[in-house]
């Protein structure tokens, strides 16, 4: 079908919602991924993929992505259909004068509206019109579009600016660049970087970085940050330093460390989170005495700082860290003992100083601080230090194979953080054979004792493991909403109840398909494969196809997906 006749047997009501989305910017990245396939992404309720299959200018497939089912064509594929309308088929040349090939209706009608009805020729011809009328408009296209040959710091430099600039412009009606696509160009830049660390070429990735950071840091208050894409690509941007820092010579060394003090010294700058993110990163790039006291005083002056704020007490731990990391790496582990020594207030320090004492195989000591710490996190209601001192002393019993204190604190742990399978298996070997068929039902009571449907596949979980399947069965059939423990444990069950598993996944099916969502039919095709796997289910999938192509022959999607998997059978 010809791309022209395709869009006319789209309803209009698609058609107009296809077009809003093309005037709103929501239809890129058309492109041609393969000959004869084309593809786009369409922002709507999600990000959607639009396939188009042409042959000889003919339509001969199209898909989405969108859970849309209640017709042939969705809008996301009449907005690239729109689009693709316009590159296929030729249109007239607008001619030199500009504003004649625009009649007097036209005129009047907003910008953006004229813009979707353009094809790329008109397009092509009015860029032409605009550079030899506007000096400005071909540098501005240039800025925005083309692609940079980089070999130097001053490229890397113009290109990271430009790229800030399309950011910041976004929000105040420059459209020439997404900031999801900056901040993928900004990326990829530095995946160069890593690239040329992997080669050994540092000072290349250096001058990658450098630049990147600097100016990142220059316009982080200008720039959109909607999902935190500027702080991570800062947090990026630093991780790469660190890689740089751990292999490169030593005058490279030392122009980070100077880099990242002139920074950390900037005014305005104290305190942040990035801030204290370039002086954890400072910590290792030390390495003589005077750094030494040019760091310890920036970083005293920071502590300081959030040590005058009590809900900064985190960020104040993880300062003191990394002096205690300065000290360490700088080969001087006794005083970096003694900061932690200092600093027992702060849980994240005694943590610290109890894994430095257990690698030293002090273990009394480490016990008593574990134990101390515990108190202090009980009366200051910290439920996280008290499972991360739990954690230490299992750790501590383990290597000195103590069995009873291996099951005490595992079970603190087993109890009080998410349940993980490894350590009931864990906890059970600790008891002797006679004594594990006590601690499985003490354990499943106090499971069902929590009335939540959180602990249902905890339970699951045990009588898989202890081959206790009729309770398992049976709490399938309880808890059958969802289906999802169904399809999780019909496999291990179908040899021992067949009827009732396909029973429960004829339930389920029934349910599931009630709902035109091309999101599940992939799920409807994945319950009935593992119906053909359990005996008796062959019959019951083919009067289930049948059933479906007869009740929803107009789904499409699920057509397609009933006779791409069963077909044959």
């Amino acid at each position: 079908m010809k791309i022209l006749d395709f869009i006319e047997q789209i309803p209009v009501v698609i058609l107009d919602r296809a077009k809003e989305y093309i005037v709103s910017g929501l239809t890129q990245k058309l492109s041609e991924a393969a000959p004869g396939e084309w593809v786009a992404f369409v922002r709507g309720t999600d990000k959607y993929k639009v396939q188009i299959w042409l042959k000889d200018e003919d339509i001969i497939r199209w898909h989405c992505s969108c859970p849309f089912d209640m017709g042939d064509v969705c809008k996301h594929t009449a907005a690239v259909a729109i689009m693709l309308k316009d590159i296929l088929v030729k249109a007239p040349v607008i001619s030199s004068n500009c504003d004649s090939a625009i009649d007097a209706s036209q005129k009047s009608q907003p910008a953006k509206e004229l813009m979707v009805k353009l094809s790329v020729a008109e397009w092509q011809s009015f860029a032409q019109y605009l550079f030899a009328h506007d000096d400005g408009a071909e540098k501005l296209f240039n800025k925005h579009f083309a692609e940079r040959n980089m070999d130097n710091k001053d490229d890397y430099y113009l290109f990271v600016t430009d790229a800030l600039d399309s950011a910041r412009d976004y929000d105040n009606g420059d459209y020439y660049h997404d900031p999801d696509d900056v901040y993928l160009e900004l990326h990829d830049l530095l995946d160069q970087a890593r690239k040329f660390v992997r080669d050994d070429n540092h000072q290349e990735a250096w001058d990658i970085c450098s630049v990147m950071l600097r100016e990142v840091l220059v316009s982080i208050h200008d720039l959109p940050d909607y999902q935190g894409e500027t702080t991570h690509l800062t947090e990026q941007i630093t991780d790469s330093i660190g890689d740089i820092w751990e292999s490169c010579k030593p005058q490279i060394k030392s122009d980070i460390f100077e880099f990242l003090y002139d920074i950390s010294t900037q005014p305005g700058f104290l305190g942040s989170d990035v801030h204290n993110s370039i002086l954890c990163l400072m910590a290792y790039a030390v390495t003589n005495i005077n750094q030494e006291e040019s760091f310890l005083t920036i970083l005293d002056k920071c502590i300081d700082h959030h040590d005058a704020h009590t809900e900064r007490e985190w960020m104040v731990a993880r300062l003191i860290g990394c002096k205690i990391n300065m000290y360490k790496q700088l080969g001087r582990p006794e005083v970096a003992m003694q900061v932690m020594k200092e600093n027992l207030q702060y849980h994240n320090i005694r943590e610290k100083l109890i894994s430095t004492l257990i690698e030293g195989k002090n273990y009394a000591e480490a016990n008593e601080l574990c134990l101390q710490g515990i108190q202090n996190a009980i009366s200051e209601k910290r439920a996280r230090y008290i499972n991360s001192y739990h954690a230490l002393l299992l750790k501590i019993a383990e290597q000195t194979e103590n069995i009873p204190e291996q099951r005490k604190w595992l079970e603190e742990i087993f109890w009080t953080e998410y349940f993980s399978l490894d350590r009931y298996i864990k906890l059970e070997s600790l008891y002797p054979e006679e004594h594990r068929a006590k601690f499985r039902d003490r354990t499943i009571a106090r499971i069902q004792s929590v009335k939540s449907s959180s602990q249902v596949e905890k339970l699951a979980m045990i009588y898989k493991h202890d081959n206790m399947n009729q309770a398992l069965l049976e709490l399938i059939q309880e808890m059958q909403i969802g289906g999802d423990l169904l399809e999780k444990y019909a496999a291990h069950l179908a040899g021992d109840f067949p009827c009732e598993i396909l029973q429960l996944f004829e339930a389920l099916l029934q349910k599931i398909s009630q709902v035109a969502d091309t999101n599940a039919y992939p799920r409807i095709t994945r319950c009935m494969k593992q119906m053909l796997e359990i005996e008796g289910g062959k019959p019951k999938v083919i009067a289930i196809r049948d059933f479906y192509k007869l009740q929803y022959k107009n789904r499409k999607a699920m057509m397609r997906e009933l006779n791409d998997n069963f077909s044959a059978i």
